[in-house]
């Protein structure tokens, strides 16, 4: 009998007693229990994941494309070649990442297959930030006006968007982080490797389309900037759905 299976108590006399198996914590029938992935949960919009070198169109390092792995076909795009971001090999955790330079590197889809998600979405990125002086944008919303949210250093602290900011006190942080942004017009929040830092109204703003890198208008707030992953959803990720969420992106980023 092994260490995991138990024989019953109180076999009958003459009868033979029948082992049964207790499988460890973690197995299911004896089977390794299946590992999370973005897509167990509903509502996954997008899901890029820089260490998936099938989903990266590049030449000589150079990005042109970045697939979505969401099924969701939202794939970012950048044509012209000067404005390309970097795939790095082993650069985190042993991982590629993307890297866009704080110049004018920027990586982008003008809209999400199925149109503007809603007041109530959450988008979780594992990335090492852009934490120089000014305001550099990690991510935003490709349209303008009420299809925006985008998370970002206000001058050294982070700031969330999305018709209203909020501003934390909190200080952007300078090796590879998690950040999860929930935007809403009176539940939003941000999260940083699983802790709240900051809550309030974002405004109710839509979020249509992602540029990485910059601003939705491109301009001068461009990120410096190493990008694992992002995972962008259609609802507000809470209880074990956000843990297993941010569990995920921290295994496989190594993050705090």
């Amino acid at each position: 009998m092994s260490d995991a299976c138990l024989a019953p108590q109180g076999t009958k006399r003459n009868q033979p007693a029948i082992d049964f198996c207790i499988p460890p914590q973690g197995l299911k029938g004896g089977v390794a229990a299946p590992t999370f992935v973005p897509t167990d949960i509903a509502g996954l919009v997008a899901w890029y994941d820089a260490d998936d070198a099938s989903t990266i169109t590049e030449s000589g390092g150079l990005v042109s494309q970045w697939d979505d792995k969401s099924g969701q076909g939202n794939h970012v795009a950048q044509g012209t070649s000067t404005l390309q971001p970097l795939t790095v090999d082993a650069q985190q955790n042993g991982r590629a990442i993307v890297r866009t330079d704080g110049i004018d590197d920027y990586i982008y889809v003008n809209a999400f297959s199925g149109g503007a998600i809603g007041n109530g979405h959450t988008v979780l990125i594992a990335l090492k930030p852009d934490a120089r002086a000014g305001v550099h944008v990690f991510y935003d919303g490709r349209n303008s006006g009420a299809t925006r949210s985008e998370t970002y250093n206000n001058s050294g602290t982070y700031a969330y968007f999305s018709g209203v900011v909020n501003a934390t006190t909190t200080n952007v942080a300078t090796g590879f982080t998690q950040l999860t942004t929930v935007y809403h017009n009176v539940n939003g929040l941000l999260r940083e490797n699983g802790v709240e830092i900051d809550t309030g109204s974002t405004g109710a703003s839509q979020m249509n389309g992602l540029i990485v890198g910059s601003f939705q208008a491109v301009t001068n707030v461009w990120a410096a900037q190493d990008v694992g992953e992002i995972l962008i959803y259609d609802s507000i990720l809470a209880g074990t759905d956000l843990t297993d969420a941010e569990n995920y992106l921290k295994a496989r980023w190594d993050t705090p």
